[in-house]
């Protein structure tokens, strides 16, 4: 949870900020609401601007910060929504550009919370997706990346599967995205996402931080079982639950 609540700064580079049409920061009804309201209770929202920070932390991770200012930075990408001014550094922008900021009225930590954006969809990558799926091309080894990431589903994923009956199978890497086919009791599981994101992914990624995506490849309608219920078929050994 973001504790941004911060009196403004007052900065003394103020001008050369880049208006923008095209960034874009969503706002949750929730979010918009309690911003508009402490933009009031501090000043008035024509008054004081929210920049929102992204700082890139271990293993690709993005740690988020926000902080009510009253003027913009040289170089600030400036973002009017919903009668807020969102004030982005140029560091920050990749990682907030079409990112989402919540407000969770949760009684044990209310605050404001940034959601990443989604990942852009890569017709090019989908498209391969379905090729390789196919076509199978021989992986090379003798490049660092492939062996890097053979090694990670190799020694990692695939133990932490193997419980539930699955196995991951590297298909492909080609421009930073990494094709996999999952495979026994993974193919058809209604948790096969959640095992490709909160297994696969992040184990490739910590281990290969230039990785961008990682696609599945695999045919889940021709499993034995394709799209059973979780609730028959059990959880993703990586599913995470909520902790409350």
């Amino acid at each position: 949870m973001i504790n941004w609540l911060k009196w403004p700064k007052r900065r003394e580079t103020a001008g050369d900020e880049v208006a923008s049409d095209r960034a874009i920061v969503h706002f949750t009804d929730a979010a918009l609401g309690k911003m508009l309201e402490v933009l009031a209770n501090k000043g008035g929202r024509s008054q004081l601007s929210v920049r929102v920070t992204a700082e890139e932390g271990p293993s690709g991770s993005v740690n988020y910060g926000m902080a009510l200012e009253e003027s913009s930075a040289a170089g600030d990408t400036v973002i009017e929504t919903n009668g807020v001014t969102v004030l982005v550094d140029p560091r920050s922008l990749p990682h907030v550009n079409r990112c989402t900021v919540d407000f969770l009225n949760s009684p044990l930590q209310p605050g404001f919370k940034v959601e990443p954006p989604p990942p852009e969809y890569d017709a090019a990558a989908h498209t391969h997706a379905a090729a390789v799926a196919t076509s199978r091309p021989q992986l090379d080894l003798s490049n660092p990346v492939i062996r890097t990431v053979q090694s990670v589903i190799d020694e990692q994923v695939n133990p932490g599967i193997a419980s539930h009956g699955g196995r991951a199978t590297l298909i492909d890497v080609k421009d930073k995205v990494v094709y996999v086919e999952l495979g026994g009791g993974c193919q058809g599981c209604a948790m096969a996402s959640v095992t490709l994101k909160q297994g696969v992914e992040r184990m490739i990624k910590q281990a290969v931080p230039q990785i961008r995506e990682v696609i599945d490849t695999t045919d889940h309608a021709g499993g034995t079982n394709p799209y059973f219920e979780s609730a028959k078929g059990g959880a993703s050994p990586f599913h995470e639950a909520a902790k409350g």
